[in-house]
């Protein structure tokens, strides 16, 4: 097995002149425009566990007098040379979550700055409207001591960009937006809107983050295993359910976040894990349950981790409402998705063996897949009945090998393990109307991947009998793809990959001090959609220090959203004309994180 290293301090090491360093590009805008400028905070210092509020003030009427074509969150964090924990980053106006993130760990003689910028147009609704609540939070529970000395500082501020007919239209974004706040592991409230509401799409934008006894989720094993090994229990598959009014009726998986102290912080200096600094919201399509949602009722949303509770995930985001004013009504007919969920059972295989002298050999495989879908009917003024069927198809898959021998002390010890899990989440939605009506089926389809691939190895370093070596090496992807048919004929197609490759050896000598050999990483962005916006570029680094940078293509539009793995203009429903959008309104949640320090119950831990 792995045995845990709980170190005192890591030793100075040499960085990159700047860090963290990533592929990713930042949000493109349109370059012949100046934007408009909104602060709303300047350099705040976070040094303990209470929410920090602004205010934002939104621009001034007839600022651009034909709207706006693209809203971008900046916000930039930097953190003090010493010794500090990597912190979750939330940014919320309105009880709209607009930025999830975390930060980056500094090291002893130097500390890390940098900027990540968000797409946050969708949010314009609210932005924009007078009568939004526009009171803001930005939440980064950290502590400053005599160990933990780092500060963590950030700023933020919003751009808006100017609509200017026909070279920067205004966009077609949600009518409505209801925040719905954060909260651990079980996020609730009730939302509730005047009147009807003619809804034609809703989504929720939905943050899922795990966090300190689910940080390492994907090595936990199954717990009558989970003992053999000394790793946490209730197996790895996670994900999260949404409910309407107790119904069950969305999905939305997990991505394994490992952030820049976990496992061996050498690892991610200077590259981060994959979407580690900017967490992407994921979009659950609610649209089967517009009808129930807009009826002027007060609705329950509820959403919460499956197929096992844990108290350390976070939850949080919006709901996203699109208004077509000739819906009279859409009618749930059917949903499969509570008898798929019922039906799902978690498959548990292993020839796990333990021996004498804390020897363990074997593997052990967890499966999970759920398949389910919705239907709904919408009658509209003028126009024929259409059917919205919206399916989703989940499959996981993890797979843990173990070869251990001897004891932690023993020159003759030899320790190794690899995880290997896979998560596919498939998506499709497809608006169709009878063959009669001569309209054209519009269908669109997503595919979320999460590889990880995990191998650790502790072995009596050849050269020195007094010294001990722990090789780790961490891969992990987060792939998406979208491609929209009308009547059959493709319409738009888009792909992104963020992948992330590192290594890193750690010499630990009798007096258990440590050092980092041999470190070496590969950060990769790929993008392009069938518009022709392409990004591709690859970092890599040695013992540290940025040794390449090659950039294949660079050719984004300002409409293309290489983050989402989409385009901003690009949607498969016709739009709606000008309407006048309810605000709705959602009972306030915020539920504070438990003011402690991490501790995982797992052999992956960090080398604090």
């Amino acid at each position: 097995m792995i045995y845990l290293l709980l170190l005192a301090a890591l030793p100075q090491i040499a960085v990159s002149a700047s860090y963290p360093v990533v592929a990713d590009p930042q949000v493109p805008v349109p370059g012949l425009l100046n934007a408009t400028k909104v602060e709303l905070f300047d350099w705040m210092n976070f040094t303990d566990f209470n929410p920090h509020a602004f205010s934002y003030a939104m621009p001034a009427a007839g600022a651009s007098p034909q709207g706006w074509c693209k809203i971008v969150l900046v916000v930039e964090c930097r953190c003090t040379e010493g010794r500090q924990f990597d912190r979750s980053v939330m940014l919320s106006i309105g009880q709209s979550f607009l930025f999830f993130g975390t930060t980056s760990e500094p090291v002893s003689d130097q500390g890390p700055d940098w900027v990540v910028t968000t797409d946050v147009t969708d949010f314009s609704a609210m932005l924009l409207s007078a009568a939004a609540n526009h009171s803001g939070v930005i939440e980064l529970d950290s502590t400053v001591t005599p160990v933990y000395t780092g500060v963590i500082s950030c700023k933020s501020h919003l751009d808006f960009f100017p609509a200017s007919e026909p070279l920067y239209p205004k966009p077609r974004v949600p009518h409505t937006v209801v925040g719905l706040g954060n909260a651990q592991s079980q996020l609730s409230t009730e939302i509730s809107f005047p009147a009807f509401v003619a809804f034609s799409e809703v989504y929720l934008s939905l943050f899922v983050q795990n966090q300190h006894d689910d940080e390492f989720y994907w090595s936990c094993l199954p717990t009558n295993l989970s003992g053999l090994v000394g790793t946490c229990g209730q197996g790895s598959v996670r994900f999260a359910q949404v409910f309407v009014d107790g119904e069950l009726a969305g999905l939305a998986p997990s991505f394994p976040y490992i952030f820049t102290g976990g496992i061996d912080p050498d690892l991610w200096l200077p590259i981060p894990g994959a979407r580690t600094l900017n967490i992407v919201p994921l979009r659950v399509d609610l649209t089967c349950f517009a009808g129930i949602l807009g009826d002027g009722k007060t609705h329950t949303l509820n959403v919460s981790m499956a197929p096992v509770y844990n108290d350390w995930w976070v939850l949080g985001g919006s709901l996203f409402g699109y208004i077509d004013p000739q819906v009279k009504a859409t009618n749930l007919v059917s949903n499969t998705l509570p008898a798929a969920y019922r039906a799902a059972e978690t498959v548990i295989s292993s020839t796990l063996v333990a021996g004498r002298d804390n020897s363990l050999q074997g593997w052990a495989n967890v499966s999970y897949s759920i398949a389910g879908a919705c239907t709904a009917t919408v009658d509209r003024d003028e126009s024929p009945e259409t059917t919205v069927a919206a399916a989703v198809n989940m499959t996981f898959f993890n797979r843990q090998l173990y070869n251990s021998s001897g004891s932690a002390v023993s020159r003759e010890s030899y320790s190794s393990s690899t995880v290997l899990q896979h998560m596919e989440f498939a998506t499709e939605t497809a608006i169709t109307a009878a063959p009669s009506a001569g309209v054209p089926a519009v269908k669109t389809a997503s595919t979320l991947r999460f590889p990880l691939k995990v191998v650790q190895k502790l072995f009596p370093d050849p050269q020195n009998q007094s010294q001990t070596n722990q090789f780790t090496l961490v891969e992990q992807a987060f792939g998406s793809s979208t491609e929209s048919t009308r009547g059959g004929t493709p319409e738009f197609a888009a792909a992104v990959e963020v992948a992330v490759a590192s290594q890193d050896t750690v010499v630990i000598d009798h007096s258990s001090s440590v050092r980092g050999v041999n470190q070496a990483s590969t950060g990769r962005f790929t993008f392009a959609d069938s518009d022709g916006s392409c990004w591709e570029r690859v970092v890599e680094s040695r013992n540290s220090t940025v040794v390449s940078t090659a950039t294949a293509c660079e050719a984004l539009s300002w409409k293309s959203r290489p983050i989402f793995g989409g385009s901003e203009h690009r949607q498969s429903r016709p739009a709606a004309g000008a309407v006048d959008a309810p605000l709705g309104k959602a009972a306030p949640v915020r539920s504070p994180r438990k003011p402690v320090e991490p501790s995982q119950p797992s052999r992956f831990s960090r080398l604090a």
